[in-house]
């Protein structure tokens, strides 16, 4: 049974006037072949999966402390450049910050 991509299709449906409220009326009609065993006792199987489905970048975050390749959506390039050449740029304003869990060994 393939109950969750019908929970996703049915929550991003534009068609519908109140999706989020009809997947949740999906998932408690097919409670039982829906949930899953958690390690996280505060969440439900549903709210977990409104946390993947609409917010999958904090999911992955926050929930499964997965920071692999997140940067790599955001930064398009990475220039090395002389000194002279960093030092002819004109800056406004300059910001150097380091994350460190987002660095691979």
């Amino acid at each position: 049974m393939r109950h969750w991509p019908e929970f996703r299709n049915i929550l991003f449906d534009d068609k519908r006037e109140e999706s989020a409220e009809d997947a949740k009326k999906y998932y408690l009609k097919h409670i039982e072949h829906m949930e899953f065993p958690t390690i996280w006792e505060k969440y439900s199987c549903y709210n977990l999966a409104l946390k993947y489905f609409t917010k999958r970048l904090a999911f992955i975050q926050e929930l499964m402390c997965n920071v692999e390749n997140i940067g790599d959506k955001w930064f398009k390039s990475n220039r090395t450049q002389s000194i002279e050449e960093i030092e002819d740029h004109t800056f406004e304003k300059t910001l150097l910050t380091i994350d460190t869990a987002g660095v691979k060994n």
